[in-house]
């Protein structure tokens, strides 16, 4: 499913000459590592990083602490942030970003396992999704999210 989404983003993206970079933080780099599985996906795919902690995100993203503090780390805010702020840095057309709570969990979040939070950043806008997923361990995890936001992704581009 994730191979076969990849493909269809892939085309989607060299039929409108776009480009993509990314931003994970629950996915740690799992979106990246499908997309470079992809035959071709250099033709499209920029590249990424993993900011998994509020100091990555602080220093490579360079996200304002005042969103991470007032907004959470786990929000709409933040994920929109690092989906423009890798855009940004990238140059590319568009910004995708995850940010999230895997399971077991974060002991010190106070939000409920399983929060997924997607940003998008194009020119037509930047915008997230939040969505509550089922996940036993913290690989079903990965792979649940990164579905999410490829299926999130692909809507953005075929708007």
């Amino acid at each position: 499913m994730i191979e076969e989404l990849i493909k269809k983003i892939g085309k989607n993206l060299r039929d409108q000459n776009l480009t993509l970079s990314t931003a994970e933080s629950c996915t740690g780099g799992y979106i990246s590592h499908n997309i470079t599985n992809t035959e071709g996906s250099s033709d499209f795919f920029e590249g990424g990083f993993v900011t998994y902690s509020k100091a990555s995100k602080i220093r490579d993203l360079r996200i304002d602490l005042e969103i991470l503090e007032h907004q959470g780390i786990y929000s709409r805010e933040t994920a929109e942030a690092m989906a423009d702020a890798v855009r940004r840095i990238f140059g590319t057309s568009i910004g995708l970003s995850t940010t999230g709570i895997a399971p077991p969990g974060d002991k010190q979040a106070t939000e409920k396992t399983g929060k997924l939070v997607i940003g998008i950043s194009s020119k037509k806008g930047i915008n997230s999704k939040e969505i509550f997923l089922q996940a036993e361990t913290r690989q079903d995890f990965k792979e649940k999210a990164t579905k999410e936001a490829l299926i999130l992704l692909k809507k953005e581009i075929e708007k």
